[in-house]
C-alpha cells in the first residue's frame, strides 16, 4: 500500500526547500495515512450500515452517504494533519492552525471523491430490476474528470495555507 507515500513525496519537494528535515512531514504523513486510512474505512462502513437499518427509504441514501462522506474525511484528515502539524511545529509557531484550515480544505475536496467513488460503486453493484434500486447516474469517465479537477485545486489551497504558516517562523534558540 504505497499510496500514501506519492502525496507526501511530492509536498517533500516543495517542502525541502523551507525546512531543512523536511524528511519528517514524509514519514509522519504517512504515518498518519496509515492510520487515517483503516479509521476512516471503519468508519465509513458502520455509519452506512448502521443508517441504512433504521432508514428504509432508498431515497434518503444520497444524504446519508454525502454525511458518511463528510464526517469520515473530517476524521481521517484530522488525525493526518495532526501527524503533519508535528513536523511542522518545529518550524513555525501557527501549527496547530495546519491541523484546522488543512482538515477543513481537504474535507470539502477529497468528501467529493469518497461520494463519487461510492457513487460508482453503488451503481456498478445495483440491482436494475429493483424498483428501490439505487440510481445515481455517474460514469467512471465523469469520476477521474471530477477527481482531477479537485485534487489540484485543493493542492493549490494546501500550499497557500503553507505559505501563510511560514510567515510566522519560530525563533531559534
Amino acid at each position: 500500500m504505497l499510496i500514501p507515500f506519492w502525496p507526501a513525496i511530492a509536498q517533500w519537494v516543495v517542502l525541502r526547500r523551507y525546512i531543512s528535515d523536511a524528511w519528517s512531514w514524509v514519514v509522519r504523513t504517512v504515518l498518519g495515512a496509515y492510520v487515517a486510512i483503516p479509521t476512516m474505512a471503519f468508519f465509513y462502513s458502520w455509519y452506512l450500515r448502521y443508517q441504512s437499518i433504521f432508514v428504509q427509504n432508498p431515497t434518503i441514501r444520497l444524504p446519508m452517504t454525502w454525511t458518511a462522506s463528510i464526517l469520515t474525511t473530517l476524521i481521517g484528515c484530522v488525525v493526518i494533519s495532526w501527524f503533519q502539524s508535528v513536523a511542522l511545529s518545529k518550524h513555525t509557531t501557527r501549527a496547530g492552525w495546519w491541523i484546522v484550515l488543512n482538515s477543513l480544505v481537504w474535507t470539502a475536496f477529497s468528501s467529493w471523491i469518497i461520494e463519487i467513488g461510492a457513487h460508482d460503486f453503488m451503481n456498478d453493484t445495483r440491482n436494475y430490476n429493483d424498483p428501490r434500486a439505487y440510481d445515481y447516474n455517474i460514469t467512471g469517465e465523469m469520476a477521474v474528470k471530477l477527481i482531477i479537477l479537485i485534487i489540484p485545486i485543493a493542492s493549490f489551497i494546501q500550499g497557500r495555507i503553507l505559505a501563510w504558516l511560514f510567515n510566522s517562523p519560530k525563533e531559534l534558540r
